[in-house]
């Protein structure tokens, strides 16, 4: 079983932090928010990158897609949950011990850019 972590962006101070427990403290609308509506939420995806870092919904990666017995750069997404697939894209279709996490959506805006 993965285990169960967020964390959140604080829009005014620009930083990230850790969410030790949600409570009654979040709605949920077209994103997850938290306290007065100025913390986005993530959620970590239960996997790390071929660097070991944890992999967060939110994350920009570079990834890769195994190609008979190679592989193929893929370019660089963003990471985030499908309700249809109930799975983390693109992770579900990528050799996740290829890909690396490059920043996040929030610290590194201008990487959503380059997002295909």
């Amino acid at each position: 079983m993965r285990e169960i972590k967020f964390r959140a962006w604080d829009i005014t101070n620009k930083q990230m932090f850790q969410v030790h427990s949600l409570g009654s403290k979040w709605s949920s609308e077209e994103s997850l928010m938290y306290g007065d509506g100025r913390f986005p939420i993530m959620q970590y995806t239960g996997l790390h990158d071929k660097n070991g870092k944890e992999i967060w919904e939110g994350d920009i990666v570079h990834t890769f897609s195994r190609v008979g017995r190679g592989f193929r750069d893929r370019g660089v997404d963003k990471v985030h949950y499908s309700d249809i697939t109930a799975r983390w894209y693109p992770l579900d279709i990528v050799v996740t011990e290829m890909c690396e996490v490059i920043g996040d959506i929030y610290s590194n805006p201008e990487l959503v850019k380059e997002v295909k």
